[in-house]
């Protein structure tokens, strides 16, 4: 009796802590497979991004800077200055600042801004591990995305929140680990106005994948962007504008009023003005939960 009791005893405690177990670890695959589990989430390839298919060299960096029309810069700066570097020379940085608006045409490649984005030493970057893929009115992205820069994003895209039922899934989004983001979407911008302002943009979102998650019938379901960009750009004070945008056969060709400066640092990015008189710098990070918010306007 002495000896039957222990066993009877361990088998339950046995039972009992794989019935704990079992509680413990559905929950947590399951959040995992959603996305919530650092660590497990990467473990089991949850967030692991579409492959587009498009591929990258460092012939394809330098063709972006000295293959168009727009004379592109970059360089690093802090609390002493600005120093302009060649886009393999930058230092990393937290802070992405934009700046110098010309007026021209442009065009790049799905491989140029494929390799810019991953490229770029921005390390507070919300991007990793991305494609972009150009076929005829229609650009898909895949990558990873910074769970925090998701909510901003939508609100930059969808200023007045119109995006009816989708607004539980976008604000689940923003609490995902890194999560792997697939979008199709149709993209051009018609020019009405015969100048580099003002065009007209149309952007439909066709599918959206948030790690395993197909929301593609509920984006199906959002309005369609359709917004004066010059308008927009002019109200926030910023020089920057497209007054025609065309995506066709891996390429994206631009009209408009376009950085050319890009500059990566930390600090105070007015010691840039130092070097850039007049207009306004674009800062690429959230600012009060605007994505493209001004940082700084540079006295003449």
């Amino acid at each position: 009796m002495s000896i039957i009791t222990p066993i009877r005893n361990h088998k339950k405690l046995t039972t009992l802590i794989a019935g704990v177990l079992v509680i413990l670890l559905i929950p947590a695959t399951a959040l995992a497979y959603v996305g919530f589990v650092p660590g497990l989430t990467e473990a089991m390839g949850i967030n692991k991004p579409v492959d587009l298919g498009v591929q990258y060299t460092s012939a394809d960096l330098s063709s972006l800077v000295s293959g168009n029309s727009l004379n592109l810069t970059f360089g690093n700066y802090d609390s002493s200055g600005l120093t302009q570097k060649n886009i393999t020379d930058l230092s990393p940085g937290p802070d992405l600042i934009v700046s110098g608006p010309d007026s021209n045409t442009a065009t790049f490649t799905q491989a140029e801004l494929t390799a810019l984005i991953n490229k770029l030493p921005w390390t507070n970057s919300p991007l990793s591990n991305s494609q972009i893929r150009l076929s005829d009115g229609t650009v898909e992205f895949s990558g990873n995305v910074k769970s925090w820069y998701l909510a901003d994003l939508v609100k930059s895209l969808y200023p007045n929140g119109n995006y009816g039922a989708m607004s539980p899934f976008l604000k689940l989004a923003s609490h995902l680990d890194d999560p792997a983001i697939y979008a199709k979407m149709n993209v051009s911008v018609d020019d009405v106005s015969g100048a580099p302002g003002y065009g007209q943009l149309h952007l439909k979102m066709l599918a959206l994948r948030i790690n395993r998650i197909d929301l593609t019938s509920n984006v199906s379901k959002m309005n369609a962007i359709n917004a004066t960009v010059g308008a927009g750009s002019q109200q926030q004070s910023l020089a920057f504008s497209v007054g025609s945008l065309t995506v066709s056969d891996g390429q994206l060709q631009v009209y408009g009023t376009l950085p050319t400066h890009y500059d990566v640092g930390s600090g105070d990015p007015s010691v840039i003005c130092a070097d850039y008189h007049g207009g306004s710098l674009l800062s690429l990070n959230p600012i009060d939960g605007r994505i493209g918010s001004v940082a700084k306007s540079c006295p003449l």
